[in-house]
């Protein structure tokens, strides 16, 4: 046991280290890292998000909380984002002991996940949420799979609790860092139902079957009733607390208004105007616009600066699109808060919200009454969908889950200084931990770092060979318990199932975006990091799942006397006693 302590704790020691090293590199993106750090920023004083703005509320909280708290703990940014990270591994180890409780397996599987090579990578030593995404993800699915399972296993109600907790706030954390959490959902609920199954298919396999004590079911039913309801609780209330500041600052009791509210509802019914030929790339074409200029007086008040050829969103399309006046589709939703905001409608969120519900309002009425033409009202958030195409999708899940499996650019280190405003540089070192003071100072540790990265790029290459061994080591893993129902190493097999589900669960949320509405999603792999995190940990754990059935399997010839495998089956042929001295091959 204290050798496995000491080795967890040296590579943890050496996996920090390693992130450390790795230069923070800011780009000073106005939707990007310096949305988080002026945000943050404002919650060191106490401010909550600061003045309000178009941008204020259009991102989740939680990343500039965490840059906020790892400031006031005095702790550098990478460092805490590691953190992390090492919390999610050691859950997974921690899955894999509950389970088959070899601490040779544990330790190998959290060896593995806290050297994976991503979390050195460029996108995160960047101030973005991206990364620490990945780590929240991860970590909320392997705490809420020891939760359950120690409800279904008899877990002392402490334990039982603090696992809850834990699964829960990471699920608000996670929650609260993006808009698009829905994902994770399909993971979250087979974890939920699968273990249960398992129990019952145990019951159902067993010889001879008993009827089940009344009692003994009601018990299990209420620990797994406790698990939910405290995972719940705690995920949900941080949730709330972030409503109630935001209705208490800005007069809307939302978390952002991105994704939703009356802008989300308000874009999602322009796109559906039929008007011109809108894709992908440009899912709100000008004749869409214009068609709603001529039945919409709030629609109007956004012309003038949604139209003005000098719009710098205008301007950066045109480098893109041609021929010039359509907006990109990864732009046009900032176009239309900026000229909503040189309008005068985002003096404060409540004034957004009646804005863009005023805006929706007649939308519809030019549906209704035909002076519009329009397709079907979906959710705001499934009305992208109207314009899916087969074929783009499965082209693109085709090649961008082959990059996920090889790790293609996944790993490359940083080697570049985006040039920063001197006005921003000048604030993000103060509530960034761990960023050097000036920009010439951090040039000199990019060079410093990029004259010496061959730990990194060797980790890289024996990780983008190990990874595609371990996903294939872990589907026989996971298939074995399946084939021959057993508990409870069935138990690792829903994991897996979820940790899968997870990542194709990812991977086609980032499809559809890109083949609707966001055409340069796809082809930033930020956005994948967490399909990358779910796929690295199923490949350990089911890997795992694989050793645990192999080492029973000899321990059980060794019981018996009998061959444990072929190899020593091919050997005993091979080697036959003598009856004189010694032995002849």
């Amino acid at each position: 046991m204290l050798t496995c302590v000491v080795l967890a704790g040296a590579v943890s020691v050496l996996s920090v280290q390693l992130r450390r090293h790795v230069p923070i590199t800011p780009y000073g993106g106005r939707v990007d890292d310096f949305l988080f750090v002026r945000g943050a920023t404002f919650l060191a004083r106490g401010q909550w998000l600061g003045p309000f703005d178009q941008l204020t509320l259009a991102k989740g909280p939680a990343y500039p909380v965490f840059i906020a708290l790892m400031y006031r703990l005095d702790v550098a940014l990478k460092v805490g984002e590691q953190l992390t990270y090492l919390s999610a591994a050691a859950a997974l180890a921690g899955c894999v002991w509950v389970v088959t409780r070899r601490r040779d397996v544990a330790l190998v599987a959290y060896i593995v996940l806290a050297l994976d090579p991503v979390n050195f990578n460029t996108y995160n030593s960047q101030i973005i949420r991206d990364g620490w995404y990945a780590s929240l993800s991860t970590l909320f699915v392997a705490t809420f799979f020891l939760a359950v399972y120690g409800a279904a296993t008899h877990v002392r109600p402490l334990w039982l609790i603090a696992l809850s907790l834990l699964a829960g706030v990471s699920g608000g954390a996670f929650w609260l860092c993006r808009e698009d959490g829905a994902w994770i959902i399909p993971s979250v609920l087979l974890v939920a139902l699968g273990l249960p199954f398992c129990l019952l298919v145990r019951w159902w396999h067993a010889k001879p079957r008993t009827r089940p004590e009344r009692s003994r079911v009601l018990r299990k039913g209420g620990r797994l009733a406790l698990v939910l309801a405290v995972v719940g609780m705690a995920l949900i209330v941080p949730i709330a607390a972030v409503t109630m500041e935001n209705s208490r600052y800005y007069g809307a009791a939302m978390t952002n208004d991105l994704a939703s509210g009356q802008f989300a509802r308000a874009y999602a019914d322009w796109t559906r105007v039929e008007a011109g030929t809108p894709s992908a790339i440009t899912p709100l074409v000008l004749s869409q616009r214009e068609a709603v200029y001529r039945v919409s007086s709030a629609a109007r008040q956004l012309e003038p600066y949604l139209e003005n050829p000098d719009s710098r969103w205008l301007r950066n399309s045109c480098l893109i699109v041609k021929p010039c006046g359509e907006l990109l589709g990864n732009l046009v939703v900032w176009a239309l808060r900026d000229a909503a905001a040189k309008a005068g409608q985002f003096r404060s969120e409540s004034d957004a919200q009646r804005f863009f519900g005023e805006l929706d309002a007649q939308i519809q009425f030019g549906c209704a009454s035909g002076q519009l033409s329009c397709t079907a009202r979906l959710p705001a958030e499934l009305q992208s969908l109207q314009r899916v195409s087969a074929g783009p999708l499965f082209s693109y899940l085709r090649r961008w889950a082959g990059v996920t499996i090889a790790s293609t650019g996944f790993d490359d280190p940083p080697i570049e200084l985006w040039p920063l405003r001197s006005d921003r540089w000048a604030i993000y070192p103060q509530i960034v931990r761990g960023l050097p003071a000036s920009q010439s100072a951090a040039a000199d540790q990019l060079s410093r770092f990029t004259a010496s990265t061959w730990p990194y790029r060797l980790l890289s290459r024996v990780y983008r060979l190990l990874l595609p061994c371990l996903l294939v080591l872990a589907a026989i893993g996971f298939v074995l318990p399946i084939v021959r129902p057993r508990w409870p190493q069935a138990a690792l097999s829903v994991l897996s199932a979820a940790l899968v589900v997870g990542a194709l669960s990812r991977l086609l949320l980032v499809a559809l975006l890109d083949t609707t509405q966001f055409p340069t999603v796809g082809s930033d792999i930020r956005y994948l990091l967490p399909a990358h995190a779910f796929l690295i940990a199923f490949g350990v754990v089911g890997t795992a799942q694989f050793a645990d059935a192999l080492l029973i399997r000899i321990r059980r010839a060794e019981e018996i006397g009998a061959p444990s495998g072929w190899w020593q089956q091919s050997h005993r042929q091979r080697v036959k006693p003598t009856s004189g001295h010694g032995s002849a091959t």
